[in-house]
């Protein structure tokens, strides 16, 4: 049989199977039945083990999805009694939990692939694939070598303990002073600016920051040790820290913070430390939105990609060589951004990560920038399409909001669990009225929508604390007590707004709260350093995750987020 005769045999038989979903986060369990319910006839879902358990006990279930840490009863257990009825059963585990021992039961319980979360589609059809494979040869019986082969698997897609610590750090050095914030430029226009970094080992060679200066000034540097291994990773965590201690210096001083001057002190302190054989490459980018200006000193970084108003695209030039040990500090160059629609500032690994055995991204970079509205966009289709990465990359996306709207609707609701619902339902009954076509676009921004409600809902208007949420919900009692809990003198106001740029439609959506709101640094310590089996934050990484971008104004009162839809599905142009 060849592959395409077994992928619609597959495929067939998918569609006569009954799929039983086990997922206790509200947002997630409705996104993933959407895009299951395209695969497997029937899907029946339940919010806990114990449901889950006595669903697959009424019969009919050929396949189980489930996550693990549920309460009530969790995925482990409602497997194990599972096993005392059907030892044939395909399981297929979602866990962010990595311990051995609690790998090494599933596996005994028969457990057919596992998936980490955050949830990659990709991986989650490939598990789904295998399994029903399993089902079509009907050989769903492990042997022993077979259970070590896929712990091993497993356990690869983890580093270990002192690894993890190692990455923690490297991502505690690195500041973002605007993570998801928008930065205030001329006459009240906005801008957006995104940072992607991706380390193809656990000491990179690459780091960046993000610091906020005066009003509306944002400086970026990302540096970049060139070589690999420890050298340039130590290199690199060098640069960043201090760059960010002098940056900190200024501002505890109230001084103002002159590209030139920060440079020339850096230059002094990496120069004393660097081998006489050792080279960096750094770019430092001073951008002042309220001047509309850019001051910027690179050293052999790649060209900056720039398209303007009329949608031209256009490279700058790196002003130095790379920086040595004997390097004299040059002058920063300054160029006016008053025509800027968005540039793309980056590190030579996105440069030169490979599409094929001939092609070089970089050959497409201009292409990229001119088709993708936002980095994630750009990211996603970097990851379908680039075969191979060898080297660390470092990313910033800036772009300049868009004024006008094609369209605009705005929404208005007292705080309580029945409107919350009823809001959710009318906005996408009402997508299709609102020119929006795309199902795949349509389907990540209701999830989205679902849960920035609710994050107005529960903490905005109710005020729930992080720590009373994980009680509750370990409790099993959390969805009863947002029931009853209600706070009508309060508001949500929703507001959608529609822009048309070229082939792309984006669909942004404001939610507004009368909550105390919440400092998005703290969130990003919140993201880095807590266990993702914690709920807080889960549904801000769900979110991120499935929208193009992702901001939160007026102290975090208000949650904005866009979703670009196109007429057709994301990677058919």
């Amino acid at each position: 049989m060849d592959s395409r005769t077994e992928i619609k045999e597959i495929a067939e038989v998918a569609k006569r199977l009954t799929l039983l979903y086990v997922e206790d986060d509200i947002p997630t369990r409705r996104f993933l039945k959407r895009r299951l319910e395209e695969i497997f006839g029937v899907v029946a879902e339940a919010a806990n083990g114990e449901e889950g358990l006595k669903r697959f006990l009424q019969g009919g279930i050929d396949l189980v999805i489930s996550d693990n840490i549920m309460p009530s009863m969790d995925g482990i257990e409602m497997i194990r009694e599972i096993r005392r009825v059907d030892t044939r059963l395909p399981i297929i585990l979602t866990t962010a939990f990595i311990d051995t021992d609690y790998l090494m039961e599933a596996i005994n319980l028969g457990v057919t692939q596992f998936v980490a979360k955050p949830i990659s589609m990709d991986l989650l059809y490939g598990a789904i694939q295998i399994a029903i494979q399993r089902v079509v040869l009907d050989n769903l019986t492990r042997k022993a070598k077979e259970q070590e082969i896929e712990l091993l698997r497993f356990q690869d897609r983890y580093h270990s303990l002192q690894q993890e610590s190692a990455r923690r750090k490297e991502r505690n050095l690195i500041k973002n002073d605007h993570y998801l914030q928008t930065i205030q430029g001329k006459e009240g226009e906005e801008w957006v600016l995104d940072a992607l970094h991706r380390s193809l080992e656990i000491l990179s060679g690459d780091s960046y920051s993000v610091r906020g200066l005066d009003e509306g000034r944002a400086l970026l540097f990302i540096v970049d040790g060139m070589g690999k291994g420890l050298s340039a990773s130590v290199t690199t965590t060098l640069s960043i820290a201090f760059l960010n201690y002098l940056i900190d210096e200024r501002i505890a001083q109230g001084a103002r913070a002159e590209l030139g001057s920060l440079v020339g002190d850096y230059l002094r302190f990496i120069q004393k430390e660097l081998l006489e054989e050792e080279i960096i490459s750094a770019g430092f980018y001073d951008f002042d939105f309220k001047r509309e200006r850019l001051s910027y000193i690179t050293f052999g970084m790649p060209s900056m990609l720039w398209v303007n108003s009329q949608g031209e695209c256009e490279r700058i030039k790196s002003s130095s060589p790379p920086l040595m040990k004997y390097s004299l500090p040059p002058l920063p160059q300054e160029i006016c951004i008053q025509d800027l629609e968005k540039i793309l500032l980056y590190s030579d690994g996105l440069n030169e990560a490979l599409l094929d055995e001939e092609t070089i991204y970089g050959e497409i970079l201009e292409e990229e920038l001119l088709w993708n509205r936002f980095l994630s966009e750009m990211n996603r289709r970097f990851r379908s399409r680039v075969k191979d990465v060898d080297d660390d990359i470092t990313a910033f996306w800036v772009r300049r909001v868009p004024q006008n709207p094609s369209a605009s609707r705005s929404y208005e609701i007292k705080s309580s669990l029945l409107e919350v619902h009823r809001l959710s339902d009318t906005i996408e009954e009402g997508l299709e009225s609102f020119g929006i076509f795309d199902l795949e676009a349509s389907t990540r921004f209701m999830t989205a929508l679902t849960e920035m409600l609710m994050n107005a809902y529960e903490h905005g208007s109710l005020g729930v604390e992080r720590l009373t949420k994980d009680q509750l919900i370990q409790e099993g009692s959390y969805d009863e007590y947002l029931a009853k809990e209600s706070k009508p003198h309060r508001r949500i106001r929703v507001r959608l707004r529609r822009y048309e740029e070229g082939e792309a439609t984006l669909l942004t959506c404001e939610v507004e709260d009368e909550g105390r709101g919440f400092d998005t640094q703290t969130l990003l310590q919140n993201l880095r350093n807590e266990p993702e089996t914690l709920t807080s934050g889960r549904g801000i990484r769900l979110t991120k995750g499935l929208v193009d971008h992702l901001c939160f104004k007026k102290g975090g009162r208000v949650s904005q987020f866009t979703v670009v839809a196109r007429e057709a599905l994301f990677g058919n142009r």
